[in-house]
């Protein structure tokens, strides 16, 4: 846990590093450059994705045996993102969104599903990363990022395609053999994961494919939309194929929770990456930035929504 908010003291120290460095009235009047209406389009279209998402979570849970609506899995998403804002990382919002998960679910089941949700949302994040690995690696190949050597673009692809077949190989492995890590004395933690590995190996493989089908997709729409809209507001001429590398590179790496909804790594990335585009660094600085806006946005309206419902069930 120490090293882990290390790790967020070093991501909000880039951001102030980086916006002391250019001046706050620089970035002020980037600010003011910025087409508003491609702005907003861009946050509207997030929740769109966010909708998106929970669809793909729902047939997730129905493969685990679980009953939840779309609606239901769609505002505890929202809501969670409030919590990325008030505790670094994904921890908070992850965390929030098994217990409201866990709590819908077992109301109306009247039973333990922890282990069923635990699956599943594992199994939610390594379908998502590995529908961004098919985007990934082609990009690499047909895209090469400047200023990177192509050997190192060549080792990623291949890591990338090594992980997505052990991702499809690991339904048939004999995972079971990882609980002999834990402890023989933690009991309740060994069935517990136990259940969550059984949930897991229990998908057919074709779901596993079509649901990596449904991310790749995803990913797509994504890009095409808001990542677009952002880089239009910005008023940015790069060509799409290399945009679409850089931008799926450093989604890649806010895969590992390391800043607070990304803010930090994501700016510390882009400035390196758009270095050899005739770019300002104020102006891919601020680019990060913008895609931190819809993290607070989105944390905001998550904010609303939890007190409305704290509030209705208290009174």
């Amino acid at each position: 846990m120490k090293s882990y908010f290390l790790k967020v003291f070093v991501s909000v120290g880039i951001v102030v590093f980086l916006a002391n460095r250019i001046g706050w009235g620089d970035l002020a009047l980037v600010w003011k450059s910025v087409r508003v209406g491609s702005l907003v389009a861009a946050v509207l279209a997030s929740f769109f994705f966010y909708f998106f998402s929970s669809l793909i979570l729902k047939i997730i849970f129905s493969a685990h045996g679980l009953k939840l609506n779309i609606r239901s899995i769609f505002l505890i998403n929202v809501r969670s993102m409030f919590y990325s804002l008030l505790v670094p990382g994904d921890l908070a919002s992850v965390t929030s969104r098994f217990h409201h998960f866990n709590k819908k679910i077992r109301f109306s089941s009247n039973q333990s599903v922890a282990p069923q949700i635990m699956s599943s949302m594992l199994c939610d994040r390594l379908f998502n990363l590995g529908a961004l690995m098919l985007w990934f690696m082609p990009l690499l190949i047909v895209a090469p990022l400047q200023g990177v050597g192509s050997g190192y673009q060549k080792v990623g692809a291949l890591v990338g395609i090594l992980f997505f077949i052990f991702l499809i190989l690991a339904l048939k492995l004999p995972l079971p053999i990882f609980l002999s890590i834990i402890p023989r004395s933690f009991t309740r933690v060994r069935h517990f994961f136990s259940e969550a590995i059984e949930s897991f190996q229990g998908m057919p493989v074709s779901l596993v494919m079509g649901t990596v089908g449904l991310y790749f997709a995803y990913h797509m729409l994504f890009f095409w939309t808001v990542d677009v809209l952002l880089v239009k507001s910005v008023g940015w001429t790069i060509p799409w194929l290399e945009l679409a590398s850089i931008i799926f590179l450093v989604r890649f790496i806010r895969f590992i929770p390391i800043s607070i909804g990304g803010i930090g790594l994501r700016e510390g990335i882009y400035p390196l990456l758009l270095a050899g585009y005739g770019l300002s660094l104020e102006q891919t600085v601020f680019f990060g930035f913008l895609g931190s806006f819809l993290v607070i946005v989105s944390g905001l309206v998550g904010g609303i929504l939890e007190a409305y419902v704290w509030f209705g069930e208290h009174h």
